[in-house]
């Protein structure tokens, strides 16, 4: 992680202007930005998705609270809605689902193919996983247990914690 102290500004937290360092921090191509005191608080931070937390008292964060006439519940609002509408009554009776999703091609890649799952341009098919079969291992399994951004899979306290969950556990390859 990199860390880039900036300017310092005034920040407008809990409701009157508060001196602040601007501090830039860059984890594996993500940028965010946080408003910190001299003294170590953190008055203002802002995601790469654009999303910003100010601090604020109890009583103004409960004032500025969205009414609850006009509250829209987040998976809701990121909801992928068929146009026209259609209905699935019985999900259970669903064997395989394709789906025409416009913009799809700029996500292929690994994280979309693969049990029951596959991307074909701008369709995607999903399958009852309940009529896969097994197939043989991939040769190579090292790149699942690789770290990567966000998922620290080789620090001692994880593995530790990955093999007292196996414990006793027998794999069994056929």
């Amino acid at each position: 992680m990199t860390l880039k102290v900036q300017a310092r500004e005034l920040v407008r937290a809990a409701g009157r202007p508060v001196p602040a360092f601007r501090v830039e921090a860059t984890f594996a191509g993500i940028v965010t930005r946080s408003w910190i005191t001299d003294v170590g608080d953190v008055v203002r931070e802002e995601s790469p998705l654009g999303l910003i937390v100010v601090r604020e008292t109890p009583e103004r964060a409960q004032a500025l609270a969205v009414p609850g006439t006009i509250q829209t519940d987040l998976l809701e609002a990121a909801a992928i809605v068929p146009n026209p509408p259609r209905r699935i009554d019985d999900p259970t009776a669903v064997r395989r689902l394709r789906l025409r999703l416009e913009g799809a091609e700029a996500f292929a890649g690994p994280d979309l193919e693969g049990a029951g799952q596959t991307l074909a341009g701008a369709v995607i098919e999903l399958r009852d996983a309940r009529e896969l079969e097994a197939g043989p291992a991939e040769p190579d399994l090292s790149r699942y247990l690789a770290a990567e951004a966000l998922l620290e899979s080789d620090a001692p306290e994880i593995r530790s914690e990955a093999e007292a969950a196996l414990a006793g556990a027998h794999l069994v390859v056929a």
